[in-house]
């Protein structure tokens, strides 16, 4: 399954994003540490 988080600029999705990732122990993956 791969979940896709959007939104504005600091509406906590990153923070959103790790807690789901826990509940679920799944991985999460942080585009903004991504080397592009």
């Amino acid at each position: 399954m791969i979940v896709i988080i959007a939104g504005l600029p600091g509406s906590g999705k990153s923070y959103f994003a790790g807690r789901i990732a826990q509940m679920l122990s799944v991985a999460y993956i942080n585009n903004d540490k991504i080397i592009h």
